[in-house]
């Protein structure tokens, strides 16, 4: 005789074994109670380690990328999320914290507030019921007695590795907390000799509120319990956090020099080709006069296919008299015009006057609240740069400048001469996001010798 299974019996079955499903795909917390003397305890993190944080929400059904850097003996921390068409970064020194906006269609953006222990997550990047908030909290809590996890697993296998299991139940903030380490045996791809027989975190799951849409559980990647690079606390090269690090001022400039430049010209979110272009600057502020040296593509059409040829041309700017002579270099003719002054190395700051700049004006080194980057390569050299918003002269747009210093352990040699703190690279782009046109400046052959008389002598045939 043959049993059949009936409909509301199959069903049955079904949602036992869903159910079954649901339940194992969540940790259940034990809640151990504390520790007792003859327990192992919780394995320290080291004072300094990088890792990537895997994170995610089962109830959402979506998924965060995080990389995690602290140097703890420095108290700084940095935390950066990728969530869908998120991108940010928070960085946290003492109680200054930097939050950087990435965006695909403009320049990243930074503010900074006062933080008063642990970094502060916008409602984007906290979670559902601030669940991240709260695992900050508890880790950094100050009242050690308080944040004690216990061990509650001794040896389970997580996707393949040994490990032993902590967990913690917290009643303020109201969260579970469970930490996986691997045995101290276990073979790592990233090793330190300062922590020998050190267990690495491997996994992390979390309950808020005993409300099971609020859990999560975190893949630990890439952990390495090394001092990470200084250059993972700082904000991007062409982002400006005002106030963020004043701790290195902007190099002095002397008021005569002479430099060679190739500023590159181009529109950076039209995919326009760039145009490259040669200057060479001859700058005496005592002498009250100023030389500059074109060469510059000019096109014989507007057509953007029309054939491009060289342009040469030589200015000279008579602050004493109030002239300028435009010089040809391939016939030598020379004529006189009125004053028509372009301040700066580049002619984005237009001036309606003849008052010649000092050295610190004419690169805009004056500029109010400069703050300071941190060190960048850039053509093979390590940099100081430097960011500041930048007015026109007429007031009406506003210039996001970065400035790249030769740094301390760089000597440039011109001629006789070993200087410290050349402008190695000067950006200039617009803070508005519809204007989209980048002026990259590199200098060469930067001189700060008073050049002479000669090379500002004009002689004219009559």
């Amino acid at each position: 005789m043959r049993k059949y299974i009936s409909f509301p019996g199959t069903l049955w079955l079904l949602l036992t074994a869903f159910a079954i499903e649901q339940c194992l795909s969540f940790t259940e917390f034990k809640c151990p109670n504390k520790t007792r003397d003859d327990m192992i305890a919780l394995p320290k993190f080291p004072d300094a380690f990088s890792t990537n944080i895997r994170i995610n929400f089962n109830k959402q059904q979506r998924s965060i990328e995080l990389r995690a850097v602290t140097n703890l003996k420095e108290n700084k921390t940095a935390l950066e999320f990728w969530a869908n068409k998120r991108h940010v970064k928070y960085i946290q020194i003492n109680n200054t914290q930097a939050l950087i906006k990435y965006d695909d269609d403009s320049s990243p953006t930074c503010s900074i507030k006062t933080v008063p222990t642990v970094i502060e997550l916008e409602k984007e990047d906290a979670g559902p019921n601030s669940i991240l908030t709260k695992i900050a909290t508890v880790i950094h809590e100050e009242n050690k007695d308080q944040s004690v996890f216990v061990i509650s697993d001794l040896l389970v296998d997580i996707f393949g590795a040994s490990v032993q299991k902590w967990e913690g139940c917290f009643k303020y903030p109201n969260i579970k907390i469970a930490l996986s380490f691997t045995d101290v045996k276990w073979e790592q791809a990233h090793t330190s000799a300062l922590h020998t027989g050190f267990r690495y975190v491997s996994t992390m799951d979390a309950l808020s509120d005993d409300n099971y849409d609020t859990y999560i559980t975190a893949l630990f990647s890439h952990f390495n319990p090394v001092m990470p690079d200084e250059s993972e606390f700082q904000p991007p090269e062409n982002v400006y956090c005002k106030g963020f690090s004043t701790k290195k001022a902007i190099p002095e400039m002397i008021d005569y020099f002479s430099y060679d430049s190739e500023i590159i010209v181009y529109e950076s979110s039209m995919g326009i080709a760039p145009i490259s272009s040669h200057r060479r600057v001859y700058y005496d502020f005592p002498g009250r006069i100023s030389r500059i040296d074109f060469n510059d593509p000019l096109a014989e059409d507007p057509d953007l296919f029309a054939k491009v040829t060289a342009q040469g041309v030589s200015i000279i700017h008579d602050y004493n008299s109030g002239v300028q002579y435009n010089i040809d270099p391939i016939t030598g003719k020379c004529h006189v015009d009125s004053f028509q002054i372009k301040v700066g190395p580049v002619n984005v700051k237009p001036s309606t006057d003849n008052k010649m700049q000092n050295g610190m004006e004419f690169f805009s080194f004056n500029a109010d609240k400069i703050a300071y980057n941190g060190q960048f390569p850039t053509r093979g050299y390590t940099a100081d740069v430097f960011t500041a918003p930048v007015k026109s002269s007429n007031g009406k747009e506003s210039f996001l400048y970065t400035w790249y210093f030769s740094s301390d352990r760089t000597q440039v040699v011109e001629n006789d001469n070993v200087e410290k703190d050349v402008l190695l690279r000067m950006v200039i782009r617009p803070e508005a996001v519809s204007k989209s046109t980048v002026f990259d400046l590199s200098s060469f052959q930067v001189n700060t010798v008073s050049q002479g008389e000669m090379t500002y002598e004009v002689i004219m045939e009559i």
